[in-house]
Order: structure tokens, then C-alpha cells, then sequence
């Protein structure tokens, strides 16, 4: 088997094994309590140590994601959006103002997430540089 066949056979087993399992850890920035987060973003993200109500400034929290369920949502509601930041954040917005923050999660799901209903990059780059 040449080199680039071999290659090509890891990259679709890569692809099948990510399309197969659709969950993925990713950590969390939120920085409202734990009902806006469950009412806006609990249906494809979990976080299994809970969202803490407190006044602190730390919003960081591990969680899981279900890719499968994120697609649906940006694929059949037209309030959610969104925003890859230096390819490393994926940013999702609920009407424009409400957002949560993903991290550390893998480049090919980053990429996949990149494919779907973009916000306006005008609008990030006004609010956030």
C-alpha cells in the first residue's frame, strides 16, 4: 500500500469514527447563572458538574458537547449562530446578545461547526476588539 493511500484511509477513519461519536469535552465560558444557560444552550451542551450561580468571576466550566444536537439547532432555528475565533473558540449566540464560549475542542469539529449559520463578523469584531 503506497504512503498516501494509507493516509487517505486514516483520514476517512478519523472522519467516520468523529462522525460516529458526536459527543465531545469541551470547556465552557458562561458567565449567568445556570436557568439561562439550561433554557439557551442545555440542549446540545451539558456540563455534569453544573452551572454555579455565584458572583465569582471564574465562568469556566467542563462540559460535553453533542455535536449532532448543535447542528439541528443551528440548522432549524435561526437565532442560533455562529463564530470561529482564531480557530480555536467556537463562539454560539442566541439572538445576537446571549453567547457561550467553547474550547479545547478537536479541529475537524471546529471545522464542522464553521460550516453552519455564521454571525456577522462586523458585529463580533465591533464587540469584542
Amino acid at each position: 500500500m503506497k504512503l498516501s493511500q494509507f493516509r487517505k484511509l486514516i483520514r476517512e477513519e478519523v472522519r467516520r469514527v468523529v462522525t460516529e461519536s458526536k459527543q465531545f469535552k469541551t470547556t465552557i465560558d458562561w458567565g449567568e447563572g445556570p436557568a439561562k444557560f439550561n433554557k439557551l444552550f442545555g440542549e446540545f451542551l451539558k456540563v455534569p458538574s453544573g452551572i454555579k450561580a455565584t458572583g465569582k468571576s471564574d465562568s469556566s466550566y467542563e462540559g460535553i458537547l453533542d455535536l449532532g444536537k448543535l447542528i439541528n439547532k443551528l440548522e432549524t432555528d435561526s437565532r442560533y449562530s455562529t463564530q470561529i475565533n482564531q480557530n480555536t473558540q467556537v463562539w454560539i449566540y442566541f439572538g445576537g446578545d446571549d453567547a457561550v464560549v467553547l474550547e479545547g475542542l478537536p479541529k475537524d469539529v471546529i471545522a464542522t461547526i464553521g460550516k453552519y449559520k455564521k454571525s456577522d463578523p462586523n458585529w463580533f469584531a465591533d464587540r469584542y476588539h
